[in-house]
């Protein structure tokens, strides 16, 4: 019996998401073949998967499995690749992109780059020499990075802002956030004098 604290839905979208991955499960001797190829059919857009509009339902009908059979084989799949090890499955992630989001008060830009030969690390300078009439200015420091895996690929996005890092600034904002006085998404998007101006008012 499926605990009610797992979402069998979510499991499916996971599933779904992982193509690459899911499609080393069939032909392994287990009794989900036939519902692992129905979804992995299914059309995979953001609209459709990731706003959870794929119905474990819908699954069911397009694979004429009864809905608690097709709850069970769908946690069947996930278990299976949950357990990737034992299934002889390897991962490995063959492409890295690199994106420089470049904010001032003039602008903001972003760069995707498919190789670079060094990743800068936050707090230290950058400087570029063109775009300047988008973006305003040639100097910046990288103030965070962030990593996002995917099947195909891993992403790196470097948040560079204009000017040179302040570490009592830094801290200020870290400090705001964790005190909910800003949004992570403020944190990451507004300009510092935006950032400043509203964490004065929320002080007072």
């Amino acid at each position: 019996m499926i605990s009610d604290g797992i979402s069998i839905k979510q499991r499916l979208i996971d599933i779904r998401n992982m193509p690459k991955m899911a499609r080393k499960l069939i032909g392994i001797g287990k009794t989900y073949d036939h519902l692992l190829k129905v979804i992995l059919n299914i059309p995979l857009s953001f609209e459709y998967v990731q706003r959870r509009r794929l119905t474990i339902k819908e699954v069911a009908e397009k694979s004429n499995l009864d809905y608690d059979k097709t709850r069970k084989q769908i946690s069947m799949i996930y278990e299976d690749l949950l357990d990737y090890e034992e299934q002889h499955i390897k991962l490995s992630i063959d492409k890295v992109i690199y994106i420089f989001i470049f904010s001032s008060w003039d602008g903001y830009l972003e760069l995707t780059f498919d190789n670079i030969p060094f990743v800068p690390r936050v707090g230290e300078d950058i400087s570029m020499s063109f775009f300047y009439d988008t973006i305003g200015s040639r100097s910046f420091y990288v103030e965070s990075i962030e990593h996002s895996i995917g099947e195909n690929h891993q992403e790196i996005r470097i948040y560079c802002k204009d000017g040179k890092l302040n570490t009592y600034w830094q801290w200020r904002k870290d400090k705001a956030v964790i005190e909910r006085e800003i949004s992570s998404r403020e944190y990451i998007f507004d300009p510092d004098y935006i950032l400043q101006n509203k964490i004065i008012h929320n002080r007072h």
